[in-house]
Formats: structure tokens, sequence, C-alpha cells
């Protein structure tokens, strides 16, 4: 049994991050918290591989082609997840992983506050019941999406993303297909009000880059910023 998990990013630099959180604390800020999150997600899903002895073989999905030799993605293989919209390019890597994994699980990077025990809830779920597996976001969304069948092309790109019902639709198509199970629900980090939250959500990290997050969170004072651009 191997679980394939491709993370989804873009790589700072070359394309805009957090572009709604850029227009309360600055691109600069915003840029520098992306970087401190892909950081955090990174160790968790580390530590994720090594308590489940391999079960877990992590990707990063990578939106920009050409990027797999960046220094910022040495620690993982790289995937392109090719053109298109969000959900051609779930659709893209999902597809492309089933066919030689057993199970596939996607997430972003905007909930660094997530924990390996969620992660290996996840896994377990899938192997021990075979159902689809969704972690909601509290703003509608998903920060995970994972199962061992197919999804089609039109299950993914019919549902519409950003969305406060994103994650109602996406469940919605994947039970045509099969079971869904819900996970816990986690902030995902797209504005700057989602900061308090988050700060509340990373007392729980128990990792070293979390609490780095954390109190660089807390240095720099985001909820006291005015909205501006740099």
């Amino acid at each position: 049994m191997r679980i394939a998990l491709a993370i989804f990013v873009k790589t700072p630099g070359i394309s805009p991050v957090k572009t709604r959180l850029a227009k309360g604390i600055g691109v600069t800020a915003a840029t520098e918290f992306y970087r401190r999150c892909l950081t955090a997600v990174e160790s968790v899903v580390s530590e994720t591989v090594r308590i489940s002895r391999g079960l877990i073989c992590p990707f990063w999905a990578v939106g920009e082609p050409h990027t797999s030799d960046l220094p910022l993605w040495r620690n993982f293989p790289v995937l392109y997840t090719g053109p298109g919209g969000l959900g051609q390019r779930l659709h893209t890597i999902y597809s492309e992983l089933i066919r030689d994994y057993d199970s596939v699980f996607m997430m972003g990077s905007d909930s660094p506050q997530v924990t390996p025990a969620l992660l290996v809830e996840a896994a377990s779920r899938v192997i021990e019941s075979d159902e689809f597996v969704i972690g909601p976001a509290r703003d509608g969304g998903f920060y995970l999406l994972g199962g061992s069948r197919a999804i089609s092309r039109q299950q993914f790109t019919a549902v519409r993303y950003s969305q406060a019902d994103t994650a109602e639709k996406m469940i919605q198509a994947l039970s045509k297909s099969g079971k869904v199970h819900l996970l816990s629900e986690l902030t995902d980090v797209d504005r700057l009000e989602d900061i308090a939250v988050l700060q509340a959500e990373l007392k729980s990290g128990k990792l070293p880059a979390q609490r780095s997050l954390m109190i660089w969170l807390e240095e720099n004072k985001l909820l006291e910023r005015r909205p501006h651009a740099d």
C-alpha cells in the first residue's frame, strides 16, 4: 500500500502568491508568510512520512513549468500541474498519480496548522473504508482531498473554486462515486482576518517550523497593519 500526497504550490518570484492577503499586509509580508507556510507544511508532511514508515510518498505539485531544480522544491519530487483552472490542475495530478499509487491525497499550503496525526487519520480512513476524504476549510473550501478511486475530469471541473460552497459542491460530486468522510475543519488563510484564527490553531502545532511561524506572526503583528501595497 502506497499513498501519494501532492502539495499544490506556486513559486514565489515567478507567480504572485497570497494576493488577497497581500491587499491587507503588502506583497513583501505576504510572500514571506507564504514561504513560512511552505516550510511548515513541508515539515508536517516529512514527519508524516517518517511516522507512516514510507506509506506516504510526497510530491510538490507546482504551478509553473521548469521549476524542478529550484532549491525551494529540493526535498520532494516535483510534478507540473499543467495549465488550466484549479479543477483541471487537480484532475491532472490526481489522474497521473492514481495510475501508480493505491491512493492519492492533494492539499494546499494555506493551512500550515495541519498535523501529522490528521494526515495519518486521512490515510487510515481511505485504507480501511475505501471512502473519499475531504478536509473542509472554514471559508467553504477544502484543504485536503483524497481517495483511492478514479475521479473524472467533469467531477473536478464542474466545481466552482474559491466559493463559500466549494467543499459542499465537491462532496456532492464525489458522492456519485462513493462515500465521503469529513476531517476536522481548519482555517485556510487567504485574508487578513484569517490570521487571528490561524494563530490560535497553530498553538497545537508541535513541530519547530509551526512554532517558528507562530512566533513570526506574533512579532510582526500583521493584524495591526492597514491595507496597503508595496
